[in-house]
């Protein structure tokens, strides 16, 4: 319990410092990639890789490790954009609705207890995802080339794609690859292969001018690094614990983000909150608490 209640806290940080940042003109360009230097940091700090149990099987989880850093990077860059052009409920949502991906996976592959309640609950959460960014409006500053109307439909579905994944690929690698000892040297090897995809990003932009990149950047970065690897790491040694299954484990987080992002979301920056969008909101709490 007590991982899976940091696991939730650092997955609302991690919203509400993207908003934060959006605010503040923090350029998530420079921010990004500094978190994840800042997240394998963390890591080595905790990683005993003298041990020869923080290395085992480092053979068999080291290229899953680097396939899974470049999800990591793909679906944060998503969550950021979602957020600061959209809003933190529907960066939550987009993101938290995803669990119905590995809820399937797990059921169909695992032999995970099933019934009408997990099946309502997909249905649920599509409708769902779909009021919240139909309710949606972007702000002028979309990104460069994308349409309002499309964005508000793609950058949330991406965000569900990519985290429903991250979900099913956590949890595949734990079941078949990872022992208790080897988390944090997996979660370690993850960040360092999402730092350097970041910075192969970086290193192709053209339109990145130094003279804009601020010492606030790199702040920014370091506080999304230091949640954005607990966020990763704690569902680990939950999704570890006997009777803890990936559909409720995953299903507990999301229900858990989604109402405190909500909540402070409206409490800090006042978003706004239509009528569809609250429509979508008591789906999607309905949704998550079903597949639970």
């Amino acid at each position: 319990m007590y991982y899976l209640l940091l696991g939730i806290t650092c997955s609302v940080c991690n919203l509400i410092f993207f908003k934060y940042l959006g605010k503040k003109g923090i350029g998530l360009a420079v921010a990004v990639p500094f978190s994840y230097l800042v997240s394998v940091m963390t890591g080595a700090v905790f990683f005993n890789g003298a041990t020869p149990e923080g290395m085992a099987g480092f053979s068999s989880w080291a290229l899953p490790a680097v396939c899974h850093g470049i999800l990591l990077i793909s679906g944060f860059s998503l969550l950021a954009l979602t957020v600061r052009h959209i809003g933190v409920v529907e960066g939550a949502l987009a993101s938290r609705l995803a669990v119905i991906m590995p809820v399937v996976w797990a059921v169909t592959v695992y032999g995970e207890g099933t019934g009408a309640d997990k099946f309502s609950g997909v249905g649920l959460a599509i409708a769902a995802l779909y009021l919240i960014t139909a309710g949606s409006s972007l702000k002028r500053s979309c990104p460069s080339g994308v349409r309002p109307h499309s964005s508000r439909l793609l950058l949330p579905a991406g965000l569900f794609l990519a985290s429903g994944a991250h979900m099913i690929y956590l949890k595949w690698v734990q079941a078949h690859f990872l022992t208790d000892g080897a988390f944090h040297g997996y979660i370690l090897t993850a960040f360092a292969a999402a730092l350097l995809t970041g910075l192969a990003a970086l290193a192709l932009r053209s339109d990145l001018r130094p003279d804009r990149i601020r010492p606030l950047d790199f702040t920014g970065g370091a506080a999304l690094g230091l949640v954005n690897y607990g966020a990763v790491m704690f569902p680990l040694p939950v999704l570890a614990q006997p009777g803890w299954e990936a559909s409720v484990v995953f299903p507990t987080i999301s229900v858990s983000v989604v109402a405190v992002g909500t909540v402070l979301g409206r409490v800090l920056f006042r978003e706004a909150l239509p009528v569809a969008k609250i429509m979508g909101i008591i789906l999607g709490a309905g949704a998550i608490l079903l597949l639970n």
